[in-house]
C-alpha cells in the first residue's frame, strides 16, 4: 500500500509542529485522498470545500484533493486515512463491515431512503445519537466532518426492463451484503463491481445491468454502453464523509476546527440542494447525449413486497457480531425518522 508506507509518523509530525494555538489560523498544507474523480456533483461540493477553508483562512489553510485513487485505492481509504497517510479522505463506509459494521448500514441497505435528503440527515442524526458508531470511527483512527447522499439508485440496463419479470437472469451490478440478496429475490444474478468497473463489465457482456443514480451513471459515462433505465426505484443511500484523521484532527485548534466544521455544516446544505436536481438533469443529459430511454416501471410496489425486510437481515447480522442492541436502536431511530423528515 504506497501510500500507508509514505511515513505516515513523518505527516503527523509535520502537522503537530505546524499547528499553534494562537488566534491566528495556522499555516497548514493538507491532504485530502479522494476515491472518485472531480466531476461528481459530490465531488464538486468537496472542492468548493477546500477552496471556502483556504479563502476563510486567509490562504493559511490549504487542502489539495488527489483525484480518483491517486493516493490509495478505496478498500485502502480506512488505513489511508486512519493511518495518517493523509489528513483527510473519504471513505465508502459499507466496504467496510467488519470495522464499520454499525456505520456502514445507511450505505448498505436498499430501499431505505426515500431520497436523498432523508439518507443525509438521518445518517449525520445516528452518527450523534448511537455512541457505538462514535466507538467505531474512533478505532477506525477517523471522523466524519459531513455526509453526502445519492439520489435513488436505478438500473441502466443494455435491454429493456418494464416489468418486475424482466430482471430474472440478469447479471446486476452488485457490492456489500445485503444489494445481493435483493437481486437474488428478484431472480437475478449479482455480480460484484467498484464503480470503476462497470463500464467495462457492461461493454463485454459480464453485467447486464448497472445499479447506480443517475448522475454517477453520466460521471462514468454508462449511458455509452447501456442505453435503458426505467422508473424502478430501489431507494436513496447516504455515501461517503469528508473524514479527517482522528489524531490530526483532535489536536487542532478550537478556531481552525470551528472554520472547517462551519463550512462543512453548509457544505451538507449544498449537497441537500443539489444531488436530486443533478439527478434529474443527469438523466436528460443521457437521454440527449446516449439516446438513453426511461421506460415506465408499473410493478414498484410488487418490487417492494419480493424483496427482504434489510431492518430485520441487518440487525440478525449485528446480532451475529454483538451488536443486536445498537443495531435495534439504530433502526428504530432510523424508522421514526424517516416518518419526520421528508
Amino acid at each position: 500500500m504506497k501510500a500507508i508506507r509514505a511515513s505516515v509518523a513523518g505527516v503527523l509530525l509535520a502537522v503537530s509542529s505546524s499547528i499553534t494555538h494562537s488566534q491566528d489560523y495556522p499555516e497548514l498544507n493538507l491532504r485530502l485522498a479522494h476515491t472518485y474523480h472531480a466531476t461528481t456533483a459530490q465531488s464538486q461540493i468537496d472542492q468548493w470545500w477546500a477552496d471556502e477553508i483556504r479563502k476563510r483562512s486567509g490562504g493559511k489553510i490549504k487542502i489539495q484533493i488527489f483525484w480518483a485513487e491517486a493516493l490509495g485505492k478505496q478498500n485502502e481509504m480506512s488505513d489511508i486515512v486512519g493511518k495518517g497517510a493523509a489528513h483527510f479522505g473519504v471513505i465508502i463506509t459499507s466496504f467496510f463491515p467488519d470495522r464499520l459494521p454499525l456505520v456502514g448500514v445507511t450505505n448498505s441497505l436498499p430501499l431505505g431512503f426515500k431520497n436523498p435528503r432523508q439518507a443525509q440527515i438521518i445518517h449525520t442524526e445516528l452518527v450523534a445519537e448511537i455512541p457505538e458508531m462514535q466507538e467505531e470511527l474512533r478505532r477506525a483512527g477517523i471522523w466524519p466532518l459531513f455526509w453526502h447522499a445519492l439520489a435513488e439508485f436505478r438500473t441502466l440496463c443494455t435491454k429493456p426492463i418494464t416489468r418486475l419479470e424482466d430482471y430474472r437472469g440478469l447479471r446486476m451490478r452488485s457490492y456489500g451484503i445485503y444489494v445481493p440478496r435483493m437481486w437474488e429475490a428478484l431472480g437475478a444474478t449479482p455480480v460484484t463491481a467498484f464503480p470503476a468497473e462497470i463500464y467495462e463489465g457492461l461493454q463485454r457482456g459480464q453485467l447486464d445491468c448497472a445499479y447506480f443514480p443517475h448522475d454517477l451513471a453520466l460521471s462514468f459515462r454508462l449511458h455509452e454502453v447501456a442505453k435503458f433505465t426505467n422508473t424502478a426505484n430501489f431507494g436513496a443511500i447516504s455515501t461517503w464523509p469528508i473524514i479527517a484523521n482522528y489524531k490530526f484532527w483532535q489536536q487542532l485548534p478550537d478556531n481552525a476546527k470551528k472554520l472547517i466544521m462551519t463550512v462543512s455544516d453548509e457544505a451538507a446544505a449544498k449537497d441537500r440542494e443539489v444531488t436530486s436536481k443533478t439527478d434529474r438533469d443527469s438523466l436528460a443529459a443521457m437521454v440527449q447525449k446516449g439516446n438513453v430511454k426511461e421506460l415506465e416501471f408499473p410493478d414498484q410496489g410488487k418490487l417492494e413486497k419480493a424483496t427482504p425486510d434489510f431492518f430485520q437481515m441487518w440487525v440478525a447480522n449485528m446480532e451475529k457480531k454483538g451488536l443486536g442492541e445498537p443495531a435495534r436502536r439504530t433502526v428504530a431511530y432510523w424508522k421514526k425518522r424517516l416518518q419526520e423528515v421528508q
